[in-house]
């Protein structure tokens, strides 16, 4: 309970969301914030962690984004099982993974879905 009423506030406002932040504390960040879950922040209760690590996913340094989105891989499947109960909640969350390392890494993934969903409708709206 303490590390969710006063660390991770604290890490928000003072460490995550300042932009002056150095690379190598945000590194440290990222990957440590992953080790907090299931371990010290149970799986169900680890949800305030995830914007966090979305805000350093946003960092220029990609050898920072890369960590950060590990670090959500590692927690969404947790939080996942402990909110949906199994696997269907795991398999929703893999989808989210996916979407997040597509859009931390350039969103190429995002671009290409975009534009496939453009055509089907005007294909479908033609007939």
């Amino acid at each position: 309970d303490a590390t969710l009423s006063t660390l991770l506030p604290y890490l928000a406002t003072n460490v995550a969301m300042n932009d002056d932040e150095e690379d190598e504390v945000l590194l440290l960040l990222a990957d440590q914030l992953g080790n907090l879950v299931p371990g010290l922040i149970p799986g169900d209760r680890a949800l305030p962690v995830l914007p966090l690590l979305e805000r350093i996913a946003s960092v220029e340094e990609t050898v920072v984004r890369d960590r950060a989105v590990e670090s959500i891989c590692k927690i969404v499947p947790v939080l996942g099982a402990a909110v949906g109960g199994g696997g269907g909640g795991a398999a929703g969350g893999a989808g989210e993974e996916d979407g997040m390392s597509a859009e931390a890494k350039g969103g190429n993934a995002d671009g290409g879905g975009a534009d496939d969903d453009d055509q089907t409708p005007t294909t479908a709206e033609g007939p």
